[in-house]
């Protein structure tokens, strides 16, 4: 018995849709929860279980449909429309934010990069950068999500504290107790003894003299993630960002790295 394509493709079409109509009907909460729709409003299982009885109906009458598209053309229609309607659900689900841009799978990723003069970097050892990851965010035109800022370097780093002198002054001093520059001598006993025996850093074996640049780096990491709350970083009253550059010399960059809708 020969099948023609219109019969093959509603034998599939049925084949689909009882499948799914089942997995709806028998275990609606798991798919209310794999799908994220735990944000809607209670209920929704109940929605989804019947919307698999549908399904099932539809399924049953496309597998009759196939014996005898002609004969049973009304069911051939209904798919048409079936398929125009979904579609037509869909953009307004999204419109509607019943379904969010993330959830159906559209997040942007946006990303930015921020340079840093040599002479700020090497002038002044920790520079505020809030404000150009803001303007990163404003281009970005994410009103929700996270921002990732990143320094590009091995011997910088990026941290989230208050913009006063004192509290900077005294987060570079601790660091140049624990990883003193070489051609700075010891502060006490303490950062004598944190330094590699006997004395120097291996790093300068190789002709390199930036040896602590690398361990400050480790001490106060490379990067940070902040929320992004109707549009601005969603920071405490005190809390600033910062780029730190324990080596600098050349121009440096950050990247920045948005994700939301």
């Amino acid at each position: 018995m020969k099948f023609s394509p219109l019969q093959i493709l509603l034998a599939i079409d049925a084949i689909v849709l009882f499948v799914l109509g089942l997995l709806l009907m028998l275990a609606p909460r798991q798919v209310e929860s794999a799908f994220h729709f735990r944000d809607l409003p209670e209920g929704v299982s109940y929605i989804i279980g019947l919307w698999g009885c549908v399904l099932v109906t539809m399924a049953i009458g496309y597998a009759v449909a196939a014996t005898d598209p002609i004969r049973h053309v009304v069911w051939v229609q209904v798919g048409i429309a079936r398929g125009a309607l979904e579609c037509i659900l869909g953009a307004l689900y999204l419109a509607w934010g019943v379904v969010g841009w993330q959830q159906a799978g559209f997040g942007s990723i946006v990303a930015a990069l921020i340079t840093i003069d040599p002479s700020v970097a090497n002038g002044m050892p920790a520079a505020e950068i809030e404000t150009r990851v803001q303007e990163a965010v404003d281009q970005a035109d994410v009103s929700e999500g996270m921002v990732l800022v990143s320094a590009m370097h091995i011997t910088a780093g990026v941290w989230v504290n208050d913009d006063e002198p004192g509290i900077l002054a005294d987060a570079l001093e601790w660091l140049d107790k624990l990883a003193p520059p070489s051609w700075q001598p010891p502060a006490n006993d303490v950062a004598r003894q944190l330094l590699p025996d006997p004395g120097d850093y291996r790093h300068h074996r190789g002709g390199e003299d930036n040896g602590d640049a690398h361990l400050k780096n480790l001490l106060v990491h490379h990067q940070v993630v902040l929320p992004i709350t109707d549009g601005e970083l969603d920071l405490g009253p005190w809390q600033q960002v910062f780029y730190a550059e324990f080596d600098g010399q050349r121009r440096k960059r950050v990247i920045v790295k948005i994700i939301g809708e």
